[in-house]
């Protein structure tokens, strides 16, 4: 674990974990209902496996060239946002969830795990 960009993941994982653990806690406090809740964690979900599979995305494409890395980078961003897309749609259809609160915590979740995966990124490219 002596490599810095494996404990930039960590730390993003930890950190939002945290952070569900937080919005259960205030569940239970019944500051937030169940469907506020649900739908919290279901856009925590849904970047979390985002955010997975960009990472092991780069993780792959950091072994090619300049070039080729940016078109992987670029196309993985691309079908990565198409899967979220779809699964917020199919969310939405399906599941009983508040809108606002589902859709402000994939936000929330979306921007923060973007930053981690940039810190990863830019530490995987100086450690090598």
């Amino acid at each position: 674990m002596n490599d810095p960009s494996k404990k930039i993941v960590t730390v993003g994982f930890s950190t939002a974990f945290c952070l569900i653990l937080i919005t259960l806690f205030f569940l239970l406090l019944k500051i937030v209902s169940g469907v506020h809740f649900f739908s919290i964690l279901i856009g925590y979900l849904i970047t979390t496996i985002n955010f997975s599979v960009g990472v092991l995305w780069v993780r792959k494409s950091l072994k090619a060239t300049n070039e080729t890395f940016i078109k992987s980078l670029l196309s993985g961003m691309g079908m990565r946002l198409f899967g979220i897309l779809l699964l917020i749609i199919l969310c939405w259809k399906f599941l009983d969830i508040n809108e606002i609160s589902f859709i402000f915590s994939i936000l929330f979740f979306y921007f923060f795990y973007l930053i981690i995966e940039i810190l990863y990124i830019n530490r995987r490219n100086f450690t090598g």
